[in-house]
């Protein structure tokens, strides 16, 4: 008998253009300076330190990294046929057992993040299926526990240079880093409506 998976879920990996050297510097030395400045703020993370998200600010650090985000947000473009917008940023560092509880992203249509400076060690990002425990439930009462352990979540391993999108509506948690070195990324969202403040998309 044949099997159809029905319905999935799109969640795209990839790696950025490089950085030169000297960007990448300019990047990590911007962050060290605002996480000395700045105590953060508190959301999904626990420890470790978030900045607030950047909208209509100009931060010409990140403009490097912020339109290589852009050729990715254009290749989505294209594949869906609809403008898309970069309309918000922020800065992730997660030292020693620092990790993320899961959320979702509202307010947008695609979320996204970019490693700046992490390993594969350092702790994955998990995405879980929408309803997961309710169909958990569901299946596991009628004993249909093997369809129930295709909805397990899925984890992916941070890298320096990897990208990240997402639909918003998936609900995601980052895993303990649990090395001594600060795992490093920029996550964003993408609205399909024009916010004239910010558009990285060359």
């Amino acid at each position: 008998m044949k099997e159809h998976f029905c319905w999935p879920i799109p969640i795209f990996e990839d790696t950025i253009d490089r950085l030169t050297s000297f960007q990448r510097e300019v990047i990590i030395d911007h962050i060290d300076y605002l996480c000395k400045v700045d105590v953060g703020v508190k959301k999904s993370n626990v420890g470790g330190w978030q900045s607030s998200g950047y909208v209509d600010q100009q931060v010409p650090q990140f403009q490097p990294l912020l339109d290589l985000i852009g050729k990715k947000i254009k290749v989505l473009e294209d594949l869906y046929g609809s403008k898309l917008f970069l309309y918000n940023y922020w800065i992730n560092v997660n030292q020693g057992n620092h990790y993320n509880v899961g959320h979702i992203h509202e307010g947008s249509c695609f979320s996204g993040v970019v490693y700046i400076d992490a390993t594969p060690d350092q702790g994955s990002i998990s995405f879980s299926y929408p309803i997961k425990d309710t169909l958990m439930y569901i299946l596991g009462s009628i004993g249909m526990t093997r369809m129930s352990n295709t909805f397990n979540d899925i984890m992916i391993d941070p890298r320096t240079d990897k990208i990240l999108i997402f639909p918003s509506f998936i609900t995601h948690s980052v895993h303990p880093n649990n090395t001594d070195r600060p795992r490093i990324s920029l996550a964003f969202n993408v609205i399909n409506y024009p916010y004239p403040s910010i558009q990285s998309t060359p």
